[in-house]
């Protein structure tokens, strides 16, 4: 049963969120490929065979290692010029969140419509999916966007609960309508965004979408920041007002995917502006650089408002890196 009403603040008072981002899943379980399905890959890598499944495998340690209570999918979950049945491909990119029992939730990116279903048809067969708390939201008047919906996190799990923490779920869209670049969220989404938070004043917020803000560039270049750029921040290819609504509604870190090899968390003091990392070894990385995923844990303070931690973990060694405070900001040393 998909109750997103169901999310609550664990009797210790935290709350999980693992973030996936980037599966670009393209093959079903049993397709027999070698391992140049894979990419970039370290030498140690490059001995074993590699597939999609490795991608899955790391998600369900991930999931046994973080026990999270939500899961969220930031977008290419799968790469559609690389597939030839998208709900299979879908199906597999989901599986270990779906047998996990855990409840997730998804966006879609700029690959995942990119076969032969687009993105209201693909949304609406993750919003009935297993587990998901996904849901296909407003239609816009038909345009290409599908997946704007909010999940509202309760203080505990009593009926009547107060909500401690709002999740806006965004569409980043796929490629820009009015112009070059990468999509963006559009102003009428932006409304929407404005009117679901004013209906939550003085609730923390979070938001997870595709395509980083343009603002990324200028809070990394800031030096306030821990983790790694390793490749250029593609950004959404329009400003329509979202960054500037998301801090008027109180939201207090953002997470995005897309751009594989950057997994920092930076700040300009508004704000803190995250990547997940790049999970998928049928998509591009850089070879010595581990795929990796970001875990986000809310923890409820003495008034009932949540301060938010971060930190990532590593494939193979499954190592903790970046533990850092995002809201209030405080900084960490960075690891590998």
């Amino acid at each position: 049963d998909n109750d997103a009403a169901s999310l609550s603040f664990r009797q210790d008072g935290t709350f999980t969120i693992l973030q996936i981002a980037d599966i670009h899943w393209q093959h079903d379980e049993e397709a027999p490929y070698a391992s140049e399905g894979c990419q970039d890959l370290s030498d140690r890598e490059d001995k074993w065979y590699c597939s999609d499944t490795n991608s899955s495998d790391f998600i369900t340690q991930l999931i046994s290692l973080e026990d999270p209570d939500l899961i969220v999918f930031t977008g290419d979950n799968i790469w559609g010029g690389g597939t030839d049945d998208d709900i299979q491909s879908m199906f597999y990119a989901f599986n270990a969140a779906i047998e996990s029992n855990v409840p997730w939730a998804a966006v879609l990116g700029n690959h995942d419509a990119q076969a032969s279903w687009n993105r209201s048809t693909l949304m609406s067969w993750i919003e009935t999916a297993p587990g998901s708390l996904s849901s296909v939201g407003p239609d816009f008047n038909g345009e290409n966007t599908a997946g704007n919906y909010v999940l509202d996190v309760a203080t505990n799990g009593e009926a009547g609960s107060d909500t401690a923490l709002a999740i806006y779920m965004v569409d980043s869209r796929d490629y820009n309508d009015q112009g070059d670049g990468y999509g963006f969220v559009h102003a009428d989404q932006v409304s929407w965004f404005q009117s679901e938070a004013s209906t939550r004043s003085g609730v923390v917020g979070l938001s997870y979408f595709h395509l980083p803000l343009p603002e990324y560039q200028a809070a990394w270049d800031s030096g306030n920041n821990t983790g790694h750029c390793l490749e250029g921040i593609c950004a959404q290819g329009e400003e329509a007002g979202f960054y500037d609504a998301l801090v008027a509604a109180g939201v207090v870190a953002t997470g995005c995917g897309h751009d594989h090899n950057n997994d920092f968390c930076a700040t300009n003091g508004h704000l803190a502006m995250c990547y997940g990392g790049g999970v998928g070894y049928e998509a591009y990385g850089q070879a010595g650089f581990s795929r990796r995923a970001r875990t986000y844990k809310a923890t409820l303070s003495e008034d009932g408002t949540p301060t938010i931690a971060t930190y990532k973990r590593l494939d193979h060694t499954f190592e903790v890196v970046d533990q850092q405070s995002l809201y209030p900001w405080a900084e960490t040393t960075t690891t590998p």
